[in-house]
């Protein structure tokens, strides 16, 4: 404990008779403590001689900490109207479902400043109060800040600004998971759970939803926490209590947490069409139905009073808990879609408010549903780093040619009930030049993760790149196949040696025409699909005018398939695919309205004999159909072509590696097609300084070192023989020292 209070009591000087108006005071400042760490909170409670109609309200009431350190430079903090609410639930345990909370106010209603000093030594401090009659001023206080072990804020690497650091200079690499809610919906379906699962498996970081039924700002429900609600530029105080006391859980389990504040592909409008639904359009506090300042969802990005009152919002919240290291970043929305002025516009609004406003710089950034760099393209120029949801590797690397000096984060990953698609992302992203693993979506004590016990391979990936610094040092990503390989079978047959092709289209943005139709499949199966729409857009008024259904060009070295699987649709969706023009399979989906395809007709099959042929996927229905990927059967030769690719992060001294077969990814597994172990493949690796190097082969899934050789660098290039390989592990190739020269650093 050892922390001793201090307090400034400015006698009352109310005892002015009752005459007049009262005069603004400021009665008590209380300190939570004499002495703090750098890096930690120190707490002022607040206490003024005036109340007001809405304390939340700036305009009205607006109390400010104002602080200097050793050096002199001056830090102002807002302050937050607080009504104390503590937890009473019988568990004491942290989650997010209005239903199930427990809360019990404690003590009276006041204002509190928090700070967290960046500075070791002696720091001055003061406090203001303004409102619309004057300003009142507390007498200067002393503190002192001495020396911790905290790393200090997340910012943006100087020397690869791909990554991120501490205030400190130390890397973060972010793995863990994006658990948007924990409702205790069953045993352990809380935050005290996951948190905990995670940090024992290498896990440090956190996306969870300010949002959907855990909103700051709402309308009033009918249970528990939800009758906190005040309707817009008020904040229910249950809910500002359980997010002190997530920020709290998560800094004592060592994890950085990326708050996210609104959810657009709900708040605004319901996938399902209830638009009306209290817990969307119809429950929005923006509402003007509900006494907010918008007749229509899109009036919020460009009304003035909307703008003014989501600014008042972030003040609210910066006031709160931009004290805390432990935020990773702000997110100021979930999936918000295709930009346009209004929310290109918004977006560079409140990102350059929170840079005003937040004394420690916490860094902003959003997201859409859209995998693509062009979703958002003029939004993320205005943020710090920008973020992807399920991105393929291709959406990565297309990210990170579009924006070369941003890190980038994959806010939502799969995690799918095999597990191959969750163990393959998680490398990938690291490998293809992300700022950290994807953040897994986790969906409750269902989600495959939790039911399959899967936390070790973030441990595996956690491992293996312990005492790695890829934010310091000149690490470039790379693609690379590998050269000419044997398979299982040294006399394997036709259909084993010809294998499957996967091609998922990355052409996202809505009620847009794909750029392209045709598409070569060349024997190696390479397809660039970035111009591949997803979406097959039927004969409707509005939509047939973003109609290109696509064409491909293919040789097939045998008889085999052609595999269309649909993922969801809407209104009446009718699949045909023509072979040379030829209608080979027309399937009419059952239901209505907006829906994702039941298992049993996700795939459409059609049958395509051997040799070159024009292969056309069209959409007869009226709405539109979202193709997930194309599958062609028998088509790459894995003796020429071996199915594997090469991910790796390369440095002038030191390579990092995932060697992936390709057929090991569960679109394929789940069509019966199973990898084929590779023998005596190779891969060549370049731009790499001469000398001697030590490659460590590392097992993917359990973490650990497997063997050992050394090799030799000439003319800049290494070829490694690589182990056999049927579904993937990783590497490392590291410079051998050589006397007289400088140690090689983790950084490379």
């Amino acid at each position: 404990m050892g922390w001793s209070n201090f307090v400034f009591l400015l006698g009352l000087l109310l005892a002015l008779g009752s005459g007049g108006a009262q005069p603004l005071r400021i009665a008590e400042v209380k300190a939570d403590r004499a002495t703090v760490g750098r890096y930690q909170r120190l707490e002022l409670t607040i206490r003024l001689t005036k109340t007001y109609d809405n304390p939340f309200d700036p305009a009205q009431i607006a109390v400010e900490g104002h602080f200097s350190g050793p050096s002199g430079r001056e830090v102002t903090v807002p302050a937050f109207y607080c009504v104390p609410y503590r937890n009473v639930h019988p568990e004491g345990s942290t989650f997010t479902n209005p239903g199930r909370e427990r809360w019990e106010q404690e003590g009276e209603p006041c204002f509190k400043v928090r700070f967290a000093p960046t500075e070791v030594g002696t720091h001055r401090g003061y406090v203001t109060a303004r409102d619309a009659d004057g300003e009142a001023r507390s007498p200067d206080f002393t503190f002192a800040c001495l020396p911790s072990d905290n790393p200090g804020f997340l910012r943006v690497s100087r020397n690869n600004p791909r990554y991120f650091v501490f205030d400190d200079g130390k890397p973060f690499l972010p793995i863990g998971m994006c658990i948007a809610w924990a409702r205790r919906e069953a045993e352990g379906d809380t935050y005290d759970h996951y948190f905990a699962r995670l940090v024992e498996n290498g896990g440090n970081a956190v996306r969870v939803w300010m949002c959907h039924w855990a909103w700051l700002e709402w309308t009033r429900g009918e249970q528990g926490s939800l009758r906190g609600y005040e309707g817009v530029g008020r904040y229910n105080q249950m809910v500002a209590a359980n997010f002190d006391n997530l920020l709290e859980l998560a800094r004592r389990h060592g994890l950085y947490l990326m708050l996210c504040f609104n959810n657009a592909c709900w708040e605004f409008g319901r996938p399902d069409g209830k638009h009306g639904a209290y817990d969307s359009w119809g429950g929005n506090p923006y509402n003007a139905a509900n006494g907010g300042p918008c007749a229509t969802p899109g009036e919020f990005w460009t009304n003035p009073e909307a703008r003014a009152l989501y600014k008042r919002k972030l003040r609210y919240i910066v006031a709160r808990w931009s004290y805390s290291p432990n935020v990773l970043a702000w997110e100021l929305w979930n999936e918000t879609g295709q930009e346009n002025e209004a929310t290109v516009a918004w977006h560079q609004e409140m990102a350059a408010y929170l840079r005003q406003t937040d004394p420690n710089r916490h860094l902003v950034t959003t997201s859409s549903w859209v995998s693509t760099p062009q979703a958002l393209r003029r939004t993320f120029a205005a943020l710090d780093f920008c973020q992807l949801h399920y991105a393929p590797p291709a959406a990565i690397a297309e990210m990170r040619r579009v924006f070369p000096t941003k890190p980038l984060l994959i806010g939502e990953g799969t995690a799918d009930g095999e597990g191959v698609g969750f163990h393959n992302s998680l490398w990938v992203a690291v490998m293809m030049g992300a700022a950290g693993a994807p953040l897994t979506w986790h969906a409750g004590r269902q989600c495959p993760v939790e039911l399959h016990d899967r936390y070790g391979h973030y441990r595996a990936l956690a491992e293996f790149l312990r005492g790695e610094n890829l934010a310091a040092g000149a690490y470039e990503p790379f693609v690379v196949g590998a050269a000419v390989a044997s398979t299982g079978s040294s006399a394997a047959s036709a259909r084993s040696r010809y294998r499957p092709v996967l091609i998922k289209p990355l052409f996202f943005p809505w009620l847009r025409k794909a750029p392209q139709s045709e598409f070569p499949v060349p024997p190696d199966g390479r397809v660039d699909a970035r111009r591949l729409g997803c979406k097959l857009y039927g004969s409707n008024p509005d939509r047939a005018p973003y109609r290109n259904p696509p064409t491909f060009l293919v040789n097939y070295p045998m008889d085999g398939e052609f595999v269309v699987v649909a993922g969801e649709m809407a209104g009446l969706a009718i699949l045909e695919v023509f072979v040379d023009d030829q209608l080979a399979v027309r399937h009419e989906f059952s239901g209505k309205g907006r829906r994702h395809v039941p298992a049993e007709e996700r795939q459409v099959v059609a049958s395509v004999p051997a040799g070159p042929h024009r292969i056309r996927v069209h959409n007869a229905g009226h709405d539109w159909i979202q193709v997930s990927y194309y599958l062609l059967t028998n088509y790459r030769d894995a003796q020429r072509y071996p199915e594997v690719t090469v991910y790796g992060l390369r440095s002038p001294r030191r390579v990092l590696l995932w060697v992936h077969h390709s057929a090991n990814e569960p679109e394929v597994l789940a069509l019966g097609q199973r990898p084929e172990e590779v023998r005596s493949a190779t891969v060549t690796l370049t731009g790499l300084r001469e000398g001697d190097y030590l490659v460590e082969w590392w097992d993917s899934y359990a973490g650990k070192r497997q063997r050992t050789e050394r090799v030799t660098c000439q003319d800049g290039r290494i070829t490694l023989s690589l182990p056999p390989v049927q579904t993937d592990y990783a590497g490392k190739v590291k410079a051998v020292e050589r006397v007289g020269e400088p140690a090689v650093s983790e950084n490379g």
